[in-house]
This record gives C-alpha cells, sequence and structure tokens, in this order.
C-alpha cells in the first residue's frame, strides 16, 4: 500500500469510530419522583391534568475528545416539556426526574459520551377558582 492509501484508511477508520462513539448507548436512571412542578407556586390548589399523554424534555451535554459541548440542566429539560404541552399548561404532574449517562467504556464518556438531564410528566395547570 503506497501512503495515499495508508492515510485514506486511517482517516476513514477514525471517523467510523468517531461517529459510532457519538451513537454509543446510554444508561437512563430514574433519579427522583414527585406529585407537581410548575412555572410558579401552586402547591395549594387543585391540579386539572391536560393531557394523558406524558410529555419529556431532555437537556445534554456531549463530550467530544474531552470537550463537553452543551449544558445539562433541568430546567432546560422542564422548558422543553413545557414546549410539547398543550396550550394553558402550568406545569406538570406526577414528574419523574432522570439522567442518562453513557455506559462506560471509551473513556468512560468522558472521551465521547452524553450526559443528559430527563425530565417527563403530565401537562397539568392549576385552579385558580378554588
Amino acid at each position: 500500500m503506497n501512503r495515499t492509501h495508508t492515510k485514506f484508511w486511517n482517516v476513514a477508520l477514525f471517523s467510523a469510530l468517531f461517529a459510532g462513539a457519538l451513537l454509543l448507548p446510554n444508561c437512563k436512571i430514574t433519579t427522583g419522583t414527585g406529585k407537581f412542578i410548575a412555572t410558579q407556586g401552586f402547591s395549594d390548589k387543585k391540579l386539572t391534568r391536560l393531557s394523558e399523554l406524558k410529555v419529556e424534555g431532555r437537556s445534554c451535554r456531549q463530550h467530544i475528545l474531552f470537550v463537553p459541548i452543551g449544558e445539562e440542566s433541568y430546567n432546560r429539560a422542564f422548558a422543553e416539556a413545557l414546549s410539547k404541552s398543550p396550550e394553558g399548561t402550568t406545569g406538570l404532574m406526577n414528574v419523574d426526574l432522570g439522567r442518562s449517562i453513557p455506559i462506560p467504556y471509551i473513556g468512560g464518556g468522558v472521551i465521547f459520551g452524553q450526559y443528559c438531564a430527563i425530565l417527563s410528566g403530565y401537562p397539568a395547570k392549576a385552579d385558580i377558582d378554588r
């Protein structure tokens, strides 16, 4: 093989490993559950579920060659979940908080890996007339 072929195969191998590392499976861990999370304090109000389908929000940080890109934040995950909810939603009922972490190989996720904050729940609103 000449140098051009060797260089081509080195680039192809690195590209395949890089692309494969981005698609590595993650492990989802539930870290907590709760009754209600809202944009404002509605702890003493009656809650009405707006949908029978749960919505999920994610906020992820990707590591590529030791460089973290993005932010892993429950606030961003909550905002994404609200954006997927019906109009009038002021919070989520029966909330599950979780994290998604890379399965520990290829540098344990520090070299390549994605870490996510995950929040899911049923869209709801507080009844103000109580």
